[in-house]
């Protein structure tokens, strides 16, 4: 190790200590009327097998809101921002006078333009059937609206930044990667990530096999109403489900019964290795990011071999302050990346509601380190 720092009271610090864990919410929520809630216009997806989703709704509950957005018009009140088959399955079960679904628990978000709603309605969809109009106009649609949001950006002096996070193996330690300012239409990122997305679905399939098979019913459509971005599916979904289900008594339960290594839910994921994925963020142009470094349960012999198998394939930047760490791991990771001259990098390692940090919170980075932006293609 470099002179000055120890990893040793950075790594698998991500106990609690110092991190309020109360849960937090992010969105408003209303019981609203169906019939006051109408569809958006900007939904291109046709809406199929409402009867059958009626039936799962009827036997088990609605298992995830509705995301409207209160904008008034002759329509109704309240436009659809999320779950519009939902909404079909309910009005079908009023109709057939199941009339305790007229209200339903919905999501109030802030009204976005209609390019980010656009997007929002594109990940909503993202593992539905789909018809190959369906494939072409969702593509046209998502490379129209993020040139706007880009030109966007551009008038009012922000610069705007594709960035993926790349999950990669150190042995059986999830490592993640994220790639900053790279090219999106780079043929080697596009197939890893393809790839990658291919697995992780098939492995989403998989262990709802598995639970199924345990007695469990519907646990496939159940996890799909759950999960707020299908394509990025897992374990933390399949472990929701079961707990809102009664199948565990809390969601951490879900993993040390069913989900874990070991236990009858659980599916490997297949590997990507970190020289992979640092490699094709390169090959695309782009910066390779070590994320969270304190997250890792590694200890320091492990985490020097992960980080040296990192920087040989040519990765040079490491997150210092993240919402995944204490403000003590801040600090010692600020030092380490002092005493290895690499480019620092921030984020809030937001992915869902009741996040230990919230977007943007997670405190500045320190002016002794060099910020990865400095070194973006368009700076």
């Amino acid at each position: 190790m470099a002179a000055g720092f120890s990893v040793k009271d950075a790594l698998n610090k991500n106990s609690k200590a110092g991190i309020d864990e109360s849960p937090r919410a992010r969105f408003r929520t209303k019981d609203i009327s169906i019939f006051k809630m109408y569809r958006n216009d900007m939904n291109f997806y046709s809406v199929e097998q409402v009867e059958e989703l009626a039936g799962d709704i009827l036997m088990y509950g609605l298992k995830q809101n509705l995301e409207l957005v209160y904008a008034p018009c002759e329509k109704g009140e309240y436009r659809i921002v999320a779950g519009e088959r939902r909404w079909e399955a309910l009005k079908y079960l009023v109709s057939k006078g199941y009339k305790e679904f007229e209200l339903a628990t919905s999501k109030l978000t802030t009204p976005q333009d209609n390019d980010e709603e656009q997007v929002e309605i594109i990940i909503a969809n993202a593992y539905r059937t789909k018809t190959t109009s369906d494939m072409i106009e969702e593509e046209t649609r998502l490379k129209a609206s993020l040139e706007r949001m880009k030109a966007a950006a551009a008038q009012h002096g922000l610069q705007f930044v594709n960035g993926v996070e790349i999950s990669a193996d150190y042995g059986e330690v999830s490592i993640h990667v994220v790639g900053l300012d790279f090219d999106p239409e780079d043929e080697m990122l596009q197939a890893l990530l393809g790839r990658i997305r291919a697995n992780r679905f098939e492995r989403a399939v998989q262990m709802a096999e598995k639970l199924e098979r345990l007695g469990m019913k519907g646990v496939w459509e159940g996890v799909l109403e759950i999960v707020t971005n299908p394509r990025l599916i897992g374990r933390p979904h399949f472990a929701a489900w079961l707990a809102q289900n009664g199948y565990v008594e809390d969601y951490n339960a879900s993993f040390s019964k069913y989900l874990s290594r070991g236990k009858p839910g659980y599916v490997e994921r297949a590997k990507t290795s970190i020289h992979e994925a640092t490699s094709a963020i390169l090959k695309a142009k782009g910066i390779p990011v070590l994320a969270h470094p304190g997250r890792y349960k590694l200890n320091e012999w492990e985490f020097d071999s992960m980080f040296k198998e990192f920087t040989e394939a040519g990765g040079h930047a490491i997150e210092v302050t993240t919402g995944s760490h204490t403000p003590g791991q801040n600090l010692l990771f600020c030092d380490f990346a002092q005493s290895r001259n690499l480019w620092a990098s921030t984020g809030s390692d937001f992915h869902r509601s009741m996040n230990r940090c919230e977007p943007g919170l997670q405190g500045d980075l320190p002016r002794t380190v060099e910020p990865v932006w400095n070194h973006f293609r368009a700076s």
